[in-house]
This record gives structure tokens, C-alpha cells and sequence, in this order.
């Protein structure tokens, strides 16, 4: 049996219907919406936004132990594909960040993992030479993350030494950088912590900057 799922990037977590938030269960993910059912108080909807991503990928199948080698190799393939493609849509919503590197890096040792099971069983030639295969490409894929990571970490780093700021830092980051905040504000809005700070007289403020989850999404500065 095969079809769709969707699937929404909700604080820079996949999830699912049926997955939790919080005390929150996602029980719908729609075209332009993300539903959640709390007990205490009922349904609400979330909008999508910068922190959640709908997306449409091939819904998993479970091989049942009656398959055959073959097909449970080709089915590992397919979870495998689907951890990578779960990597991507972590990466593709909103502001990318140290976090979410190690969140899709942690998604290909996964799908690397689904493979590797797939190797120990007993598959004929041809299907452990396809499987090594792919293998092969998602080491690949994954030594770009990685490279990618360090290289944002990099840029981090460099910033801080020039007193400068960079979306995807953390507020440990940002507090390197520039100091302590001369104001902080916070709040939560559509489940995500928010924090702004504001660096500068009171009367004249000349740096705002926003947080979500603990993450720099945006800044403005003010002469």
C-alpha cells in the first residue's frame, strides 16, 4: 500500500499526526494550516510560518516479516530516503542554525543505519550492490553537511571576533559578541519562546534583537 503524508516543521522538529508538541498532539497538517488537540483546552490552529514548513513526501511502509529479502531491501532503501528528505525539510524551514545541522546529520546516521540492517540479512548480489550504493551517495551527502556545519561554525566564530552578528546564532553567541543586552523581553507566541533584546540608551535604542527557541532570527540597528 503506498501514499502521502504530510509532514510540518514545528520549532525546528518534524512531526507528524499523532506526534506531540509540547502538552499538544498534531492531529491535522493541511495546505496552509498545522491543527493541534490539547485536553484541557481543545483545538486550535497554528498558521505556518517561518518555523513551520509543510511538505508532501512518500509515506513509510513497513515490510511485514512474510516479504521476501528483495523487497525488505528495497523497503530499507525507501526509509532510507525518507530520513534524507525528513533532513532536508529540517534545513528548509527558517533560519538555518548549528542545531539543525546536527538535527539532519542525525537523520542520514539513520538512514545509514536502515541500510546497513538491510547488508547483515541474507540479499543476493544485486541488492547488496545497490544498497552499498546508496550508501556510498548518503556518506557523500552527509560529508556536505558536515562541511557545511563547520563552515557556519566558522563564520560564527569570526563574527564574534569582529563584534558582529549572524542569523542562526544562539544567544550564548550573540552574548559573546556584543555583550549582555540592556533590555530583554520575552513571550511565546504560537509555541515558540520568544526573546527580544535591545541594546542601547533607553531612549534611543539602537539594536533590536529577536530570538525564537533560543535562536537569532532576526535584527535591526538604529543609528
Amino acid at each position: 500500500m503506498s501514499g502521502t503524508e504530510y509532514v510540518a516543521v514545528v520549532n525546528d522538529e518534524l512531526v507528524r499526526v499523532g506526534d506531540r508538541v509540547g502538552e499538544l498532539t498534531v492531529t491535522e497538517i493541511g495546505a496552509d494550516y498545522v491543527e493541534f488537540d490539547s485536553k484541557g483546552s481543545g483545538k486550535f490552529i497554528k498558521r505556518l510560518g517561518v518555523k513551520v514548513k509543510k511538505a508532501e513526501v512518500p509515506m513509510r511502509q513497513v515490510a511485514s516479516s512474510k516479504q521476501s529479502s528483495e523487497l525488505m531491501g528495497e523497503e530499507k532503501i525507501k526509509q532510507a530516503f525518507q530520513y534524507t528528505t525528513d533532513a532536508e525539510i529540517i534545513l528548509s524551514g527558517g533560519v538555518k542554525s548549528v542545531a539543525k545541522y546536527k538535527k539532519a546529520i542525525s537523520f542520514y546516521d539513520k538512514a545509514e543505519r536502515q541500510l546497513q540492517y538491510a547488508l547483515d540479512k541474507n540479499l543476493d548480489s544485486d541488492q547488496r550492490t545497490k544498497i552499498k550504493s546508496v550508501i556510498s551517495a548518503l556518506r557523500d551527502d552527509k560529508a556536505s553537511l558536515y562541511s557545511e556545519k563547520r563552515s557556519f561554525e566558522k563564520q560564527i566564530k569570526e563574527a564574534i571576533r569582529n563584534r558582529e552578528i549572524l542569523y542562526g546564532m544562539t544567544r550564548s553567541d550573540v552574548t559573546r559578541s556584543l555583550g549582555r543586552a540592556d533590555e530583554v523581553e520575552k513571550g511565546k507566541y504560537s509555541n515558540n519562546a520568544q526573546e527580544q533584546w535591545i541594546y542601547g540608551d533607553p531612549a534611543r535604542k539602537s539594536k533590536y534583537l529577536r530570538f525564537e527557541n533560543g535562536i537569532l532570527t532576526s535584527f535591526q540597528f538604529y543609528q
